[in-house]
């Protein structure tokens, strides 16, 4: 009986560590989002594996939406992204961005169907996201 308790216990002694590195780290970690901007949410379900609101700090337009297609980690997990889109979801808007005007002023501008990807820094308890790169493909461009 003894043996079995210790092998059960080795099991998952060594098990741990794995379960442990899928768990998002709720804090403040670096991501990157990828999506297509969409007119509202229906489009934004369509288009995506998720639809969020993504609006601006200190700015009273409505919140634009993203059917997110990619949420990566800096270690490029997308299953801890994927669960850190999961629990802000019910917020609405669901992300709220910050960073240079200029960076700002290229989501802001974006027509519905371009392809966006954001990098930075993501407060989790906040749901700011603060951008240091922001890229929009217009539909039809290389």
């Amino acid at each position: 009986m003894p043996v079995r308790v210790g092998l059960l216990l080795l099991a998952l002694v060594a098990s741990w560590p794995c379960g442990a590195a899928a768990q998002p780290r709720l804090g403040v970690n670096l991501y990157t989002l990828e999506g297509i901007v969409a007119p509202d949410r229906t489009v934004a379900r369509q288009t995506g594996w998720f639809a969020i609101s993504v609006g601006i700090v200190g700015d009273r337009a409505p919140a634009r939406w993203v059917g997110v297609t990619s949420f990566v980690d800096w270690r490029q997990d997308p299953f801890v992204g994927r669960e850190v889109i999961r629990l802000l979801m019910p917020a609405d808007p669901t992300l709220l961005l910050t960073g240079p005007p200029d960076l700002l002023a290229r989501f802001q501008t974006a027509p519905p169907g371009a392809r966006l990807a954001a990098r930075g820094m993501l407060d989790f308890r906040s749901r700011v996201f603060m951008v240091s790169a922001v890229t929009v493909t217009t539909p039809g461009s290389p």
